[in-house]
């Protein structure tokens, strides 16, 4: 049986700001409210780079950075650069011929 010495109830924002400036007690256990859980689970299922989506699914318009995936109608693309919206290119891939 474990005996808590520390025992924290902690905002996801907070236990956030401790992991970035690297300042978590290592013996210490935080609790997260069921609020907070819910709201870091429904953040984190839109992946995001500087406010970018990773995944895009309008080609009509230009990538937000190159290297930027999109599926559109069933198919995957791969953004070559951000000078418009012919910068996406089609990946075409091949059937797996084998188990």
């Amino acid at each position: 049986m474990t005996v808590l010495k520390k025992a924290t109830l902690i905002s996801y924002d907070k236990l956030s700001q401790m992991i970035e400036s690297n300042s978590i007690d290592e013996e210490a256990v935080y609790f997260l409210s069921g609020k907070d859980v819910v709201n870091a689970i429904k953040n984190s299922q839109v992946p995001t780079i500087d406010g970018n989506k990773l995944v895009a699914t309008d080609i009509t318009k230009a990538p937000d950075f190159a290297g930027q995936v999109a599926i559109s109608y069933g198919q995957i693309y791969i953004a070559e650069s951000t000078e418009g919206p012919g910068s996406w290119r089609i990946v075409l891939l091949q059937p797996n011929d084998h188990l």
